[in-house]
């Protein structure tokens, strides 16, 4: 019985988490929290939920996958 083989590439990156950061030091310490306890660097921007628009607008130009509040605010 011969035995096969089998090859190839796979190609992962991180989730890009863009983090809706409120103004205000508590909400920066738990957005640095967040955005240190996993991999992701640039992968991780924070973005101002102050400006929707604006805030949208640079999630789609860093291709980021899913917004996350860090507050309720």
């Amino acid at each position: 019985m011969s035995k096969g083989q089998l090859g190839g590439w796979v190609m992962i990156r991180p989730v890009r988490l863009g983090l809706l950061v409120a103004d205000g030091p508590q909400a920066l310490t738990e957005a640095a929290h967040c955005a240190t306890s996993a991999w992701g660097g640039m992968y991780t921007p924070f973005l101002n939920p102050a400006d929707p628009d604006q805030a949208k607008q640079t999630a789609d130009a860093l291709s980021v996958d899913a917004l996350w509040a860090n507050n309720d605010d």
